[in-house]
């Protein structure tokens, strides 16, 4: 709602108002995605689990982000405003951009329900990994041959079981 009040205020104060708590929140996930993410993995593949992550996020965000809001200023330009103001195709493109951040919200609220058991299974893998009993987990000719599987199993060191 605030990002609503930075691109529709007339005085430059009031945006800068408005924009005080958008930028205090907007990187308020950061914190709980890498340390949950860093949960979720065994340990010797946190950093690249982390990496992995950062990689998702600039492409999708620095990447898609900015090229979207342009496809839909031009959109928005084309159809509401026959290409005389481009300003303000472009103010209601970045208002439905901030719109989608309660999209974003909701998935982590739908994600935040399941966590509790996901880091369960976490520590049930590495209890049957450390004891060599992978295959009571998954029945391995589902996943024995998944090259990503074998790319995990790599990067923490281990080798990967034959049966």
């Amino acid at each position: 709602p605030f990002y609503l009040g930075v691109y529709t205020v007339p005085s430059y104060f009031l945006l800068l108002v408005f924009l005080v708590v958008p930028s205090f929140l907007g990187n308020l996930y950061a914190g709980p995605s890498f340390a949950a993410t860093q949960s979720l993995v065994p340990v010797k593949m946190r950093a690249f689990a982390a990496a992995i992550l950062l990689f998702i996020i600039n492409i999708i965000g620095l990447g898609g982000g900015p090229q979207l809001v342009g496809v839909a200023s031009d959109l928005f330009n084309e159809i509401m405003f026959n290409s005389e103001d481009s300003a303000t195709a472009l103010k209601y493109a970045l208002i439905v951009a901030s719109v989608l951040k309660f999209v974003s919200a909701y998935y982590f609220w739908m994600a935040s329900k399941s966590i509790e058991a996901d880091f369960d299974r976490v520590e049930e893998f590495e209890t049957a990994l450390q004891q060599g009993k992978l295959n009571t987990l998954l029945p391995w000719s589902l996943w024995k041959d998944n090259w990503f599987v074998r790319f995990c199993f790599m990067c923490i060191g281990r080798k990967v079981p034959t049966s």
